[in-house]
């Protein structure tokens, strides 16, 4: 067990989810243990929320999880900037939306939808750490290391504003219930089943 912030973790592994690649995690506090596994679909929020748009994808994933009770098989995940941390969250997934700010040469606030074949990183490396990443280079990992989701959809934004404050920007604030919409609707078309 590893102690986690007042928490003691342990993972579970029972051989029904490892097939299905879906681990049951136990968090034991005060002598109760809560029991969490995987869903088949994942949304990953991305994005420094303190950055004003480059948080987009945060912004939109808390508003999604706000209706998680319309969604039961989707787990909702803001990841901050810390994109490569969902490297882990992609494992054993039928289905994973990620969200986040782009600069795709499009009007401020428009939104493209993708699939990771579809994108190249223009992302400048600095390579002077290990922890450099940027989404597509955890989803080409992910795929390498055969994990990658088959259904990997990517949700970006063009940012009007990205500068420090906590707030979006009034064009990408006045279209969030719009990009919100665009989400649930392609979550609610493409079951996992189909």
């Amino acid at each position: 067990m590893i102690p986690l912030g007042g928490w003691w973790y342990h993972s579970y592994f029972s051989p029904a989810l490892v097939a299905k690649g879906r681990c049951c995690n136990h968090v034991v506090d005060a002598g109760l243990v809560k029991m969490r596994i995987k869903k088949n679909t994942v949304i990953i929020g991305l994005g420094n929320p303190f950055m004003s748009d480059d948080g987009i994808g945060v912004h939109i994933v808390e508003r999604l999880a706000a209706r998680a009770a319309e969604f039961p098989d989707v787990d909702f995940l803001n990841l901050g900037s810390a994109s490569m941390n969902a490297l882990h969250a992609l494992v054993g997934r039928d289905r994973a939306f990620l969200l986040d700010c782009a600069y795709m040469g499009e009007p401020p606030g428009t939104m493209r939808r993708f699939i990771p074949e579809e994108v190249i990183s223009m992302k400048p490396r600095t390579g002077l750490t290990i922890h450099e990443s940027d989404m597509l280079s955890v989803l080409k990992l992910s795929h390498e290391l055969g994990e990658l989701p088959e259904r990997t959809v990517i949700f970006a934004v063009q940012p009007a504003v990205v500068e420090s404050g906590e707030r979006l920007s009034l064009t990408l604030a006045s279209r969030l219930e719009g990009y919100i919409r665009v989400i649930a609707a392609e979550l609610n078309l493409s079951s996992p089943l189909s």
